[in-house]
């Protein structure tokens, strides 16, 4: 049976922590698994949705009106249309009377006497049919023109059968024109509009962090270093003597982890008045070796995360940190 839908919607906060399992997982497109007994799956997504018990499919189109998937024909298959199940039997009956008892025949033509009909209708004698007009063994001389299928029960005789479905769930039987003959979507994700949108949730959760622990916003976030250079950063918060400046590191860009962190490790040693706070998520392709290696030099902080819950609980330990060491405690 094809899975039936939850009742509950993709809240935008699901959504986030749905767009971030894409990019942790390395998704780049999403393709159904098509079963009769399981119906249309969406494996790469499955552990995400039953987390939530949601639907593959609301995730999806959700994502997909908001242009973070294009979606395109995967294949097409028939639902019953009073279930939508995808079990059934497919059964072949005659046009006249629509009995199921129909057999497909060759259409021979004995070329000796030029008769044409049915196999069904030459009698087999010794492994050789023998024509119903002349009586004769038509050995190798005839010729197959086509086929037709003969009712056993009134004789009609037809080109093409009717095709009807009997559902395994409900019984309805229906014929392909009552069918649902629907398409199936495969999902690209389109990464630059991912990580744009990864990138402004994550932003926007550690601006109202900030400002709840009684930072205000410096605007435009650029810092004075010592050297006279100014340093532009993706958040800077203010609170009396500290100074806190917040990097985001955008996995899309051509710069890879190692040269964002040192480049930042560039600014932390010219920024001096500041706590920099590298924010680079678990997926981004460096080791926790190497985050051991850079992290935590002078005034610079890496912060991992894999999920935007992870993020803010990371952060506000940090900002408690700081704020215990700004205090003297």
């Amino acid at each position: 049976m094809t899975t039936p839908l939850s009742a509950a919607t993709v809240s935008d906060k699901t959504m986030e922590e749905f767009i971030l399992f894409i990019l942790q997982n390395r998704i780049n497109i999403i393709e159904p698994a098509v079963s009769p007994a399981t119906g249309i799956l969406y494996p790469k997504i499955q552990p995400f949705a039953s987390k939530y018990k949601l639907n593959p499919l609301k995730l999806l189109e959700k994502a997909e009106k908001m242009d973070f998937l294009k979606k395109e024909v995967f294949d097409k298959v028939i639902f019953c249309p009073k279930c939508g199940s995808l079990r059934y039997i497919a059964r072949l009956h005659c046009t006249r009377c629509g009995s199921k008892n129909i057999k497909s025949s060759r259409i021979i033509v004995h070329e000796l006497c030029g008769y044409a009909g049915v196999e069904l209708e030459f009698k087999k004698e010794d492994d050789q049919l023998i024509c119903p007009n002349c009586g004769q063994p038509i050995g190798e001389n005839y010729q197959i023109i086509g086929e037709l299928f003969t009712c056993l029960d009134c004789s009609h005789r037809f080109p093409v059968p009717d095709v009807k479905f009997e559902c395994m769930d409900c019984g309805n039987v229906f014929n392909s024109q009552e069918s649902r003959y629907m398409p199936v979507y495969k999902y690209k994700v389109l990464p630059e509009k991912v990580e744009l949108f990864v990138k402004k949730v994550a932003l926007r959760n550690i601006k109202d962090i900030l400002l709840r622990s009684g930072y205000r916003l410096l605007e435009p976030p650029i810092i004075a270093g010592v050297s006279g250079i100014n340093h532009q950063f993706d958040i800077v918060g203010l609170k009396n003597d500290s100074k806190v400046a917040i990097s985001y590191y955008d996995p899309s860009t051509d710069e890879n982890i190692q040269s964002h962190i040192l480049n930042l490790l560039g600014k932390s040693t010219d920024v001096k008045d500041a706590v920099i706070i590298d924010l680079v998520r678990a997926d981004a392709g460096i080791s926790l070796n190497g985050l051991k290696l850079f992290g935590g030099m002078g005034n610079q902080h890496i912060i991992l995360y894999k999920s935007i819950k992870e993020l803010r609980e990371k952060l506000k330990d940090k900002i408690s940190e700081l704020s215990k060491l700004s205090s003297g405690e």
